[in-house]
């Protein structure tokens, strides 16, 4: 009697102690591709989100993302790799419809840069990873309303370079771009730079000072446009500078997208009447005040646009 009782515990307790299989409800990976040149493919994996980009010759078409069953468009990309074979990028902003999360690897057969062609939907808190031998970077080529935090390049390209993510030319006298969703919130140009380039700090939020070096001869068109938080910035009455000219974007059709109206106001306005298409060097920043050089004797309109700004000479 008492091993029969004992059998039934111990079939009781192997039958509790069964590992029971759950079927994994998890949805399958899918890809979605498409043509992005005469000779460019994309693929996007939904599973690793990653967006990979092969064939030759030039990125020319729109990129957008799209499930053909559930006609769903709002797909983020973490690593965008565009593979050895692509030559180029266009200049009409083929990226505009893509969310970057990660990176952005380019390959070295793209030499040059074009205006708007890493302009992204959003590309907030992730890094572009030039090419070695890149050679010319256009103004306005990473120019988004949330743009890169970081860029980095070999140390041993010819025409550039990186310190702590800001890109310069080689001989550091030029400051080509800083990143607009890098996140520190005071800047000191080095001493070495003399031209700060139009767009540089362009849609940089975090940025509310910046010191200018006593060198500094050139501001580029909407050099700090969008910096939303910029309340300081030392300029002085014997500051070498000739002017504080507007971006003219009318020739590129480089049009921001910071404002929701843009595109609307741009249908119906000829480029050269809007606004939309010239961006101040100062326009939509925090400034209160600021010394204009005297060297300076004129502004172009924008230059405090949508600001509340004292100009003194």
């Amino acid at each position: 009697m008492k091993k029969k009782f004992y059998s039934i515990i111990v079939t009781l307790l192997m039958l509790f102690f069964v590992p029971v299989t759950i079927q994994s409800t998890t949805a399958k990976a899918k890809t979605f591709s498409g043509k992005c040149g005469k000779q460019a493919r994309w693929v996007y994996n939904t599973k690793t989100k990653n967006l990979t980009i092969k064939g030759k010759g030039c990125i020319d078409k729109k990129i957008i993302i799209k499930d053909p069953a559930s006609k769903r468009t709002s797909f983020e990309t973490n690593v965008i790799k565009i593979h050895k074979g692509i030559t180029d990028i266009s200049s009409n902003q083929p990226f505009s419809k893509v969310v970057c999360r990660d990176s952005v690897w380019l390959p070295k057969t793209i030499k040059k840069l074009r205006t708007g062609s890493l302009c992204f939907a959003s590309s907030y808190l992730s890094a572009v990873i030039l090419p070695k031998n890149i050679k010319k970077i256009e103004t306005g080529a990473f120019f988004s309303p949330d743009g890169f935090s970081r860029v980095y390049l070999d140390s041993k390209n010819k025409y550039y370079c990186v310190k702590e993510h800001v890109l310069y030319t080689k001989n550091k006298k030029e400051l080509v771009y800083y990143p607009s969703s890098k996140q520190n919130t005071t800047f000191r140009i080095p001493k070495s730079v003399t031209i700060i380039r139009p767009l540089a700090f362009a849609g940089n939020l975090s940025l509310k000072k910046v010191i200018l070096p006593k060198k500094i001869k050139k501001i580029g068109g909407g050099a700090f446009f969008y910096c939303k938080n910029l309340s300081y910035i030392n300029l002085k009455s014997d500051t070498k500078i000739k002017s504080l000219p507007d971006y003219d974007a009318t020739k590129n059709d480089l049009l921001h997208s910071y404002d929701d109206s843009a595109e609307d106001v741009s249908k119906t306005t000829s480029k050269k009447e809007s606004h939309y298409y010239h961006y101040g060097v100062f326009e939509y920043t925090a400034l209160k005040s600021i010394v204009i050089p005297d060297s300076i004797t004129t502004l172009p309109p924008d230059t405090f646009n949508m600001n509340q700004t004292y100009a003194k000479h």
